[in-house]
């Protein structure tokens, strides 16, 4: 697991909430366990018609609710998956094969994540304890059954993260 990197997903002001504000608190710890950390925003489609979810790009919102580790890239997209044409290419510079995920959007981003980083040949490993769904709870618990299914339960991590594990 050294090569393993840390995906924190969607972590946006616009999404912290009750059912997510754990998440945001575990952030610090969590990233002290990779030597790298990639920071993932959502935003709007130009063009897109705004609604209450859009995020554009200078919008409160769409800032990040915690604090990046020094050398934690920030990446900016507008599809659901964290797998951009650039992060794909940092991994395969970086001879990385498998990530972790952690972040806001259980049942929308980490589930699309996991299985297109499946899906081109990464190992995605989903770090449920670090993962919440800001339409609580229920969402978050049937993501992850769904993660389970999809991936295999050694793809979803219920507990935390131990200390050297990921380093």
């Amino acid at each position: 697991m050294k090569d393993a990197v840390l995906a924190v997903i969607d972590v946006q002001k616009r999404w912290v909430n009750d059912n997510t504000q754990r998440v945001v608190s575990e952030m610090d710890s969590l990233q002290s366990h990779y030597r790298r950390v990639c920071a993932f925003r959502l935003s709007t489609p130009p063009g897109k018609m705004r609604s209450s979810h859009t995020l554009v790009p200078g919008d409160e919102g769409f800032e990040l609710a915690f604090d990046r580790h020094p050398g934690a890239i920030p990446y900016n997209r507008t599809r659901l998956s964290c797998l951009t044409h650039e992060f794909s290419d940092d991994l395969v510079e970086w001879g990385c094969n498998e990530v972790h995920l952690a972040g806001i959007g259980s049942e929308s981003s980490i589930l699309f994540s996991a299985i297109d980083l499946l899906d081109h040949g990464i190992n995605p490993v989903v770090l449920a304890y670090y993962c919440a769904s800001p339409d609580g709870g229920a969402w978050h618990e049937s993501a992850l059954r769904l993660l389970i299914k999809l991936l295999g339960p050694h793809r979803v991590r219920l507990s935390p993260v131990k200390v050297d594990a990921c380093v």
